[in-house]
């Protein structure tokens, strides 16, 4: 899986965090002491953004083991898929295993 196409499935998350953020500058230029207003708006800014990039990135290494063993599998002459898919990583994945088993 490519890390465009990861982020691409992470957009409401990202949507969310524009959201959040720009509600947390609004808020701070309302009510924060204008002397040190920019300087506390640019570390909170940064420091979020840092935050839901490691977020963003661990997450998508985390994933990227499965697609890649689901793309070897799928490009592998095996006959037997089902016994060879990997262990699924959440709920979600585990309900599209179980759901392919029960397919003939």
């Amino acid at each position: 899986m490519k890390f465009l196409k990861y982020v691409e499935g992470k957009r409401y998350f990202l949507i969310l965090f524009i959201i959040m953020m720009s509600f947390v500058t609004l808020m701070m230029m309302v009510s924060s002491n204008k002397e040190q207003l920019v300087g506390n708006i640019i570390y909170t800014n940064l420091g979020c953004i840092f935050l839901s990039s490691i977020y963003i990135i661990t997450g998508y290494f985390y994933h990227n083991s499965f697609y890649k063993q689901l793309n070897e599998l799928i490009n592998s002459d095996e006959k037997e898929i089902l016994e060879a898919v990997p262990q699924p990583q959440n709920y979600e994945q585990e309900l599209y295993m179980e759901l392919l088993k029960k397919s003939p």
